[in-house]
């Protein structure tokens, strides 16, 4: 069944991800939102910028983005770089041609080994950050590879001293004051929590690469603005607060806050509740302005005398006049002149204030890597999306979330979904969460609440007491089929194994419990063909092992279940690694601009890996790297590298067939860290009584490597260069 949604006309939909600003206007991909659009002030330096299509910050000078991360020798953009004119393998010459691309990795960088040399493992996490950087706008001028030098040497800095990568990012102030048509309240909801799981992913992919680590510091600037926007002290105080608890409720352990009273320190020893930070925020307000704003700064003589300031100016009074609209009624009580006069003092006392943050920013945070929301030049900053997959810059103070059952997002003004008659408003804990378009999917006989998972999935909890055995199998598996896995979790007789193995069996699924995934374990009980049959079945799952491939054909030819169902019906130990799980849909997004469905299309896969344990080999038959969904037709990826584990098996090879080997080599190492990328692939962490059902055509399932070995050595173990 597909249950795909169609768009309302007052939606453009942009694949599988839409963005919607204003009903009167769509922006599309290519349409970068004008300097004086609509948002407010998150971040305020000396060089401007737009999220959400809004001039946050209180200068222009730098408009920078998505432009290569590494640097003029290492940019996607360069002029070096391999472009490709008809195939990317040109099986004549034996050259690989390829376009690279800011979305995924670099081969150049992905090939080297990995090394102690501190500036190879600088130019990793660039590489990283690349992926989370915004799009630079046409107009700006590009000095990117002259800010990568310092960033470079930041890195570089931090690596030699073994600390983890530190890294700023001024943001998350407060909800915009239009509560009525722009947002949902004056509290965090699901586009928060989608955006600090996007950023925890970015930090986590740097661990990936870096043994140490990464760490962002959100540092808000509430208290810089909100006094001006008429947004109270409490509000602000009640926003940072549950940002906070988000953090600790969804184990993202990579964030870190600071308030303003970090950067002016005062009161830092001081505990704060609502109360007593409304008491001291005008003081740490105060103490901002006359600590930190340059001196001799006049906002009226900027905003005549430098261009790029002139031009924030007059984005404030843009996006002011949205957030602000609902001061203005046309009752004659006030009239138009005066309400944009009103508009004008606002935006010179943000363009004040916003000078003496980015000094305090600069002054406390010296050794930083200094991201920004708005998109720059390159230069000082390295911009970035704080929400996934948008065409333009959007941040979740400034939107509202509405997701499809597929799994794509859109962020949009409130007034926009609510005049939608094919979307519906969905509540969290008695308040509004976000939107999404209608769909029977959700409606089943007893009561549960669905929340999509990022990067792709759905979490389904019941309302009240209810048994696993009476879920819903049609629904479930046609969520399965839109947007895998499918998190079950808080259902009764979860634990009860027979019972979960009959009720897999009901819903045409292969069943794993989440304990076959804890090899190290498994290895000490296990005989060899037990062993070896383990890694078929949980490594390999497309090639043909007993436990997964119970469905047959009119030949007798045994396939893949369509679908497979995991659970833990035991504690957790904590060796049981993350189950990884990799939607195709998000990997095609990914890839490199030369890599298209149609060039993967063509060729097919095998792997060999030899057992230390066993002295045999387990070898898969030529497998397609593409092949269509069995239901809705869709391209699904179907390609499983095997993790190099040291007591299980030793260099892993894989071949794409009709190539050289050296290209074979080339296009595993682009396929191989992609499919583990954090913005393709969901980590779950296993709770006991958790039951996941996805669809094997369209997900790919691994699991977390072993925690002595850097994830990049897993993944390219089978390529030395």
């Amino acid at each position: 069944m597909d249950d795909t949604p169609k768009l309302g006309s007052g939606i453009v939909s942009l694949g599988t991800d839409m963005f919607l600003m204003k009903s009167d206007t769509i922006h599309t991909e290519s349409e970068v939102l004008p300097v004086d659009a609509d948002a407010i002030p998150m971040e305020s330096d000396s060089s401007h910028m737009v999220s959400d299509g809004f001039p946050m910050e209180s200068d222009v000078n730098s408009v920078e983005s998505n432009t290569p991360p590494l640097g003029s020798d290492h940019s996607h953009m360069d002029s070096d770089t391999l472009h490709m004119e008809t195939d990317p393998f040109n099986k004549d010459q034996g050259i690989f041609h390829m376009e690279l691309d800011k979305s995924t990795i670099d081969p150049r960088i992905s090939e080297c080994k990995y090394d102690d040399d501190p500036l190879l493992k600088a130019f990793k996490v660039m590489e990283v950050i690349g992926r989370y950087r915004s799009v630079v706008p046409a107009t700006a001028r590009d000095h990117t590879s002259d800010g990568n030098i310092m960033f470079l040497s930041k890195m570089c800095n931090q690596i030699r001293a073994k600390q983890p990568i530190q890294m700023i990012l001024p943001a998350f102030p407060f909800k915009s004051p239009n509560r009525e048509n722009k947002v949902l309240g004056s509290l965090p909801d699901k586009g928060e929590e989608i955006s600090l799981a996007h950023l925890n992913g970015l930090c986590a992919a740097i661990g990936d690469v870096y043994e140490y680590g990464a760490k962002l510091t959100i540092v808000s600037d509430g208290l810089v603005y909100n006094d001006i926007l008429g947004v109270s002290d409490r509000d602000v105080w009640e926003y940072s607060h549950a940002l906070r608890d988000m953090v600790v409720e969804n184990k993202y352990d990579h964030i870190e806050f600071a308030r303003l009273r970090n950067l002016v320190h005062i009161h830092e020893d001081v505990s704060l509740d609502g109360e007593t930070y409304e008491k001291l925020a005008p003081e740490f307000r105060q103490e901002l302005i006359k600590k930190y704003t340059p001196e001799g700064f006049d906002a009226a003589v900027k905003i005549k005398t430098d261009e790029n300031i002139c031009t924030t100016y007059r984005g404030y009074i843009k996006f002011l006049t949205k957030d602000l609209e609902h001061l203005y009624e046309d009752d004659g009580t006030k009239s138009r002149k005066s309400h944009k006069k009103h508009l004008g003092d606002v935006a010179k006392s943000m363009i004040e204030r916003g000078a003496a943050f980015a000094e305090a920013i600069l002054k406390n945070f010296p050794g930083y890597i200094r991201l920004s929301i708005h998109p720059s030049n390159g230069l000082t900053k390295i911009s970035i999306n704080v929400l996934p997959r948008t065409p333009t810059p959007v941040t979740p103070w400034h939107s509202a979330l509405c997701y499809t059952v597929d799994g794509g997002f859109m962020y949009g003004w409130r007034e926009i979904f609510d005049a939608d008659s094919e979307m519906e408003l969905v509540h969290k804990n008695g308040r509004p969460w976000c939107y999404r378009f209608k769909s029977e999917l959700y409606n089943w006989p007893l009561p549960v609440t669905v929340d999509p998972i990022y990067p792709c999935g759905m979490m389904i909890t019941p309302v009240n007491p209810t048994s696993i055995s009476e879920i819903d199998k049609e629904k479930v598996q046609a969520l399965a089929r839109e947007n895998s896995p499918i998190v079950l979790r808080g259902f009764t007789d979860s634990h009860d194994h027979e019972l979960i193995v009959k009720k897999a069996e009901s819903m045409d699924a292969s069943h794993l419990s989440a304990s076959d995934f804890d090899i190290e374990e498994e290895a000490e009980d296990s005989d060899p063909e037990e062993l070896e049959e383990l890694i078929r079945v949980g490594w390999v799952p497309f090639d043909g092992a007993a436990e997964i491939t119970k469905d047959k054909d009119a030949d007798n030819t045994k396939h893949p279940s369509k679908y497979q169902m995991i659970t833990a019906t035991v504690p957790i130990s904590e060796k049981t690694p993350r189950s990884l799980f990799s939607a195709s849909s998000l990997f095609f997004s990914h890839l490199p601009a030369s890599y298209t469905v149609e060039m993967l299309q063509q060729f097919s896969w095998k792997a060999l890996s030899s057992s230390s344990s066993t002295n045999t080999k387990t070898k898969t038959n030529s497998l397609p790297l593409i092949t269509p969904h069995f239901s809705h037709g869709r391209p699904c990826f179907h390609y499983h590298p095997l993790l190099s584990q040291s007591n299980i098996t030793s260099e892993p090879t894989y071949a794409i067939k009709d190539i050289s080997d050296a290209d074979s080599n080339r296009l595993c190492n682009v396929l191989n860290p992609l499919l583990y990328d954090r913005r393709v692939c969901y980590w779950h962490t296993w709770e006991q009584g958790d039951v996941v059902f996805y669809d094997t055509f369209s997900t790919t399932l691994t699991w977390e490597p072993a925690e002595e070995e850097p994830v990049l050595f897993l993944l390219h173990s089978g390529f030395p260069c």
